[in-house]
């Protein structure tokens, strides 16, 4: 089983205490990572290979043991709350698998600039491959013209669409950036090390802009993010190392850590595998 409570229950998973939990003030235990409004625009597997995790969607929450995994669809908004049992000497890790390397997640490059959506699965909902596009070239110019010709259709014809599947093209480019910048930030140093160079390489106008932006959408600023990533608790890799390059650091990372061109995979993974959402 994969969750301490059933999602259907409204009743709070019931509290363990240990030697460990009842020694963290004493131990100096850090201050817990979490992080909301988390959406990538590719199925995600999500491992708790240390310590048990805290996760919610719109419709669930619960707790992932340590050593279980669950299937995020593409697109989902998930939410960690951070971890609830862990060991003061192992530390705490929940593992993101991003499943890029599904035909549905392929999305062609096009003269090194932003990616055409004109060859992407067509069964996909506009919004994901647009959002896919957004997350691998987020330093693009993304206005509606554009993405209008990338996408084989005119800007109105674009955001007839996009309000129909109940989502906006603004509201896209800035999730997708963010969350590209996120994964940046939870890599080690000294890819998290300049901020400022950071916001620029994800598509922000200022470091402001990225502050302020961020902190509202994650509930956590990139400051804070950046230094809480030196101990590790949210990690990720990719299926694939096939990302184009597109001026964020993406630099090989130590064992644990994830990369655009350096896959790592750790773990084991369940077959009774559930789905999130």
């Amino acid at each position: 089983m994969l969750w301490t409570h059933d999602f259907s229950s409204t009743r709070a998973a019931p509290h363990r205490t240990n030697s460990l939990s009842r020694s963290r003030s004493a131990a100096g235990w850090r201050e817990p990572l979490r992080l909301y409004n988390l959406r990538l625009p590719f199925v995600v597997r999500v491992t708790a290979r240390r310590g048990e995790h805290r996760l919610a969607s719109a419709r669930r929450s619960g707790i992932l043991i340590e050593g279980a995994s669950l299937v995020v669809p593409a697109y989902r908004v998930l939410h960690y709350e951070g971890a609830t049992i862990t060991d003061a000497r192992a530390g705490h890790e929940l593992h993101l698998h991003i499943d890029d390397d599904s035909p549905n997640a392929a999305i062609r490059v096009t003269d090194g600039a932003a990616p055409s959506l004109r060859h992407c699965d067509t069964d996909q909902a506009l919004s994901i491959r647009l959002a896919r596009a957004v997350f691998l070239n987020p330093a693009a110019d993304w206005s509606s013209g554009r993405m209008a010709e990338h996408a084989g259709m005119t800007p109105r014809e674009l955001s007839t669409q996009l309000f129909r599947e109940g989502s906006a093209l603004t509201a896209i480019v800035r999730e997708q950036r963010l969350m590209r910048a996120l994964l940046a930030l939870l890599a080690p140093p000294p890819a998290q090390a300049d901020l400022k160079r950071l916001a620029v390489q994800a598509g922000f106008a200022s470091f402001a802009r990225f502050d302020a932006t961020a902190s509202r959408h994650f509930r956590c600023s990139p400051a804070k993010l950046a230094k809480l990533a030196w101990c590790p608790a949210l990690t990720w890799s990719t299926a694939s190392a096939s990302w184009p390059s597109d001026g964020m650091s993406n630099a090989a990372t130590p064992e644990g850590a994830g990369s655009f061109r350096h896959l790592i995979q750790r773990g084991h993974f369940d077959d009774n595998d559930k789905g999130f959402g």
